[in-house]
């Protein structure tokens, strides 16, 4: 007990004495000579490997995904019928990565932005990238967002609200139509809006419904249909009543040509519903695109473009590893560019595997292009894998 008291007396002692005395207070508690001078070097160290931004003010989040799939058909090609490939998920969900940022102003406005590069590797040798967005964005609680510079447009994937599904888009051929040129002749026109360089304009949700337009303006050839000037409108609405979750949107879409070409009006939309308790679906999309530009498409091409698509399933947590999706689809074209009716039918499942963010999914989808010649059918067969971080 002495020798405690005597202990606890000493080191007060010491501490009282570093009040009045800080050169013998920080020489009493040194008791390993140059140790800080070593941290701080190891810290300058790991400082130096290390990725940072380049401000405080901004918050940096770097996302992205890596997405590959095995691709077959069967369409005839130079005699041979066993085609296959090892690409990307392309009209599924590529590989890609991206930057995104944000500040915070005052207790009403944000500001930020997003960068995102596209990684196709298909060609094992050279690869290729692209950038899918490059905006400055400012957005207000009280007023909503704006978004300035290459993004997606008012009414990007306003044909694609799904709440549930294991196949690529609604209006979307995904790996195949890459593979075979039966898949990409059937899917000709997807009456979805895309990404471009412009303004856009989002209102904040209110009862569940968002507005957004846009205006966008591109240079190119006098036949390139991305040499135009374009805007859209659309409106979304995502809602839950008891056990029924319901989402959809529809948008009206112009082209205004250049050189004295013909405009181009494209309405379309889609709307999903699911049970949420046992995961059973129902997804539904339309869209209808006026243009008879002969001076781009031709002169057999009609001024009705109309399609329409239809699909259902199932996602639930079956296993232990995450949600399985199971969708079945029917998707038909009418008086296309091509004066051809094609559609098609496709079957797939996707796997969640929540411990590593990865899916794995595979898929059966049959083309037809109605064409009337020998080789205007194909089926295509894919399955892959995508991991996100």
């Amino acid at each position: 007990m002495v020798g405690g008291r005597f202990k606890v007396a000493s080191v007060a002692s010491v501490a009282v004495a570093g009040l009045f005395m800080g050169g013998v207070a920080a020489q009493s508690a040194d008791l390993g000579g140059n140790c800080c001078a070593d941290l701080e070097e190891r810290v300058a160290e790991l400082e130096a490997t290390t990725a940072r931004k380049g401000n405080r003010k901004q918050s940096l989040t770097i996302y992205g995904q890596v997405a590959k799939g095995v691709v077959w058909h069967d369409q005839s090609i130079n005699g041979d019928t066993n085609n296959g490939s090892i690409r990307d998920m392309n009209g599924r969900s590529g590989t890609r990565f991206g930057f995104k940022g944000s500040a915070k102003i005052n207790a009403d406005l944000s500001a930020g932005f997003l960068m995102e590069i596209g990684v196709d590797n298909t060609n094992p040798i050279h690869g290729a990238s692209s950038s899918r967005y490059s905006q400055v964005i400012i957005t207000s609680k009280s007023l909503g967002t704006v978004k300035l510079g290459q993004g997606s447009e008012a009414t990007d994937g306003i044909t694609e609200i799904k709440l549930g599904g294991a196949l690529s888009g609604l209006f979307s051929a995904g790996e195949g139509s890459d593979a075979s040129s039966v898949a990409a002749a059937a899917y000709s026109n997807s009456f979805d809006g895309t990404r471009d360089t412009g303004v856009v304009y989002n209102t904040p949700t209110i009862g569940g419904f968002v507005v957004s337009a846009g205006w966008y303006q591109t240079s190119g050839s006098a036949n390139a249909i991305n040499g135009t000037s374009r805007s859209d409108v659309a409106i979304r609405y995502a809602g839950e009543f008891g056990p029924i979750r319901v989402a959809a949107g529809v948008g009206y879409h112009v082209v205004d040509q250049i050189s004295g070409q013909e405009n181009t009006e494209t309405i379309s939309g889609s709307a999903s519903i699911m049970h949420v308790p046992t995961g059973v679906f129902l997804n539904g999309a339309a869209g209808h695109v006026n243009d008879d530009d002969t001076a781009r498409h031709g002169a057999a091409v009609g001024d009705d473009h109309t399609g329409w698509a239809i699909s259902g399933g199932v996602v639930r947590k079956f296993n232990s590893l995450g949600n399985t999706s199971i969708e079945v689809r029917y998707t038909q074209f009418d008086n296309d560019a091509n004066s051809r009716n094609p559609h098609s039918v496709g079957v797939g499942i996707s796997q969640n595997i929540d411990a590593a963010a990865m899916d794995i999914y595979a898929m059966w989808e049959h083309y037809d292009t109605d064409a009337g010649v020998v080789d205007d059918d194909v089926n295509v067969i894919s399955a892959g894998m995508r991991v996100r971080f």
